[in-house]
């Protein structure tokens, strides 16, 4: 590792050393691009795998044999007994008629090249897969991890003692703006591949640790990920347990919910040439927001309450006065919501609840 002055990180011996945190990151960079390019190959694989089984149901088993419509004469002579000689005139024709299936020589053919490429993958796929390479990268993705924990750890309680915010955001943003990249490379590829699902799994393991000192910053990066990255619902579905919303700051958690709402506005992101997130994806990470809980809060204050409860009207009105059918789960949930603060101390913000609703309808802005 090369010295500089930028920062501190933690040497492969665990000792504090002027060291830029960039090179640790490019190390992991380096790890990642190796096994998301053998993911890549399986996925290939794979794929050419689906082609070839298609092309056997569709393609080489229906045409393997065709029929040959055949017929056979059996003729019987005539056999007279002494009982009746003139019983029998002539020999008596009795006719077979019948279907034969006959291999087809070309369609033989292209069955032997579907097989024999079908056991090249497979054999391919059981010798060479994992790589030796991507093992290795694995294990040493391991080992490195801890001491970016360490440096983030070590470095957040150094820095209560020699406070410098703007410094420490600057490091926390630095590895979340790096760790995005790499989820999003294991978002491109997929997780059905163990290792890239291996990955994910470690990445996910040290947020977790930091979020004992970074509670506020990893809750917005796993919500502003997973919106900004257009995020699969399979990979939602593994970071949206790591949210807790109930555990951040009241201004985060107020953040977070507005970030969340402002995904709703499709006439915006329309203009913008922006997609919206799938309807699933805002109601899975929606449903981690404990409303009612957070309202009990006894450090909270009514003008925050009447912030979220301002927000949610706001919600409101990208729906329109009438809700699709796709976005009906997210309106409902949002009105449980609503439901909570109406019930919270009832009816203290029934004054700022009325209100709201009576000038959304009058500019047809809110469902009935």
């Amino acid at each position: 590792m090369i010295d500089n002055d930028h920062g501190i990180v933690m040497d492969f011996n665990g000792q504090k050393s002027q060291q830029d945190i960039s090179i640790v990151f490019i190390i992991i960079h380096q790890i990642v691009d190796n096994i998301v390019e053998e993911a890549r190959f399986v996925e290939n694989q794979l794929e050419k795998f689906n082609e070839l089984n298609t092309e056997f149901i569709k393609e080489i088993l229906p045409k393997l044999y065709h029929d040959i419509s055949r017929d056979l004469i059996q003729r019987i002579s005539c056999d007279r007994s002494e009982f009746d000689a003139n019983g029998c005139t002539k020999p008596a024709a009795i006719k077979f008629e019948f279907i034969e299936s006959l291999l087809n020589n070309y369609i033989k053919q292209k069955l032997d090249r579907n097989r024999a490429e079908l056991d090249s993958i497979i054999t391919l796929l059981i010798r060479n897969i994992p790589g030796e390479k991507q093992v290795a990268s694995i294990y040493f993705l391991q080992k490195i991890i801890h001491y970016l924990l360490r440096f983030y750890m070590d470095g957040h309680g150094y820095r209560q003692q020699q406070p410098s915010l703007d410094g420490d955001q600057q490091r926390i943003q630095l590895l979340f703006e790096t760790m995005s990249g790499w989820i999003n490379s294991i978002n491109v590829v997929g997780i059905k591949y163990h290792l890239t699902g291996q990955l994910l799994d470690i990445f996910l393991d040290l947020l977790q640790k930091l979020s004992i000192n970074y509670v506020d910053e990893i809750n917005y990066f796993y919500i502003n990920t997973v919106l900004q990255r257009s995020v699969s619902m399979s990979l939602t579905q593994q970071l949206a347990p790591c949210l807790q919303p109930s555990k951040t700051s009241t201004k985060m958690f107020i953040k977070m919910y507005k970030l969340i709402g402002s995904r709703l506005n499709h006439h915006q992101q329309q203009q913008q040439q922006h997609l919206s997130s799938p309807s699933q994806t805002i109601f899975v990470l929606l449903s981690k927001f404990d409303v009612a809980t957070w309202l009990q809060q006894s450090q909270l204050t009514d003008e925050q309450r009447i912030d979220l409860l301002q927000c949610l009207f706001e919600c409101f009105t990208y729906f329109g006065p009438n809700p699709s059918d796709d976005h009906l789960v997210i309106y409902d949930l949002y009105r449980k919501h609503l439901q909570d603060i109406i019930l919270y101390r009832f009816p203290i913000f029934m004054g700022n609840i009325l209100s709201n609703m009576l000038f959304g309808m009058n500019e047809q802005q809110l469902a009935p």
